[in-house]
């Protein structure tokens, strides 16, 4: 089982690691029919976050982080869905900086 899921995570991170945002888009709308929820940058956003987190998952043999962000951006697609939009925007730190365990 678990080198069945170190090669999704290296699909999912080259299919979402296409140059065409169109492409992209269409391959998470194929696969994942709730992001026709969200706005197309959402979209885009969704692919680059979980490329970079299923390109780290398999590099570190645990998958929880993913499932993490894919069950996030899917109530956010769900908020979406209901009519739902955001207050603000909230900006991200490019490096996030955390304590060790």
């Amino acid at each position: 089982m678990a080198q069945v899921q170190r090669d999704l995570c290296r699909l999912l991170f080259a299919l979402v690691s296409s140059d065409n945002p169109e492409h992209v888009i269409a391959i998470l709308e194929m696969a994942w029919p709730w992001t026709r929820a969200l706005p197309a940058n959402d979209q885009l956003e969704l692919a680059a976050e979980v490329g970079r987190v299923a390109e780290m998952s398999e590099s570190l043999g645990t998958y929880r982080p993913l499932l993490d962000v894919i069950a996030d951006w899917r109530r956010t697609a769900r908020a979406w869905a209901d009519g739902l939009v955001p207050l603000e925007s909230v900006e991200i730190a490019e490096e996030l900086h955390a304590e060790r365990p």
